[in-house]
């Protein structure tokens, strides 16, 4: 596949977040409101989350993260504007210090 049609692409922004094991159920609940803000980023096509479910335990399955992201974007470019909007780089800015660490995985969707 050309890089010119993956750029045109819709882009899904995949991301795993790994809160801090000392924070309380509260503190965990809280850290919704960071999903929240990044809702209202214009370029934002559709954005969920939710904290990792308690599924059957397999080799293949690792729900060992606290909360996932799961947001699109109608190609590459809104991708790209969304990485450095101010409100995104605030809300990291507000509640980094509340993770361990996080995971990013941004794939192309075939129509």
């Amino acid at each position: 596949m050309e890089r010119n049609n993956i750029i045109d692409q819709e882009i899904t922004h995949y991301v795993l977040f790994w809160l801090k094991k000392e924070l309380s159920e509260q503190e965990i609940n809280e850290f919704a409101n960071f999903f929240e803000l990044l809702k209202t980023i214009s370029v934002v096509n559709s954005l969920k989350y939710g904290r990792a479910a308690n599924t059957n335990q397999r080799d293949v399955v690792d729900n060992s993260f606290t909360y996932n992201l799961i947001c699109t974007f109608k190609n590459h470019t809104d991708c790209a504007i969304y990485e450095t909007h101010p409100i995104h780089l605030d809300a990291i800015a507000k509640y980094h210090h509340l993770w361990e660490k996080v995971v990013v995985h941004d794939s192309c969707v075939a129509s």
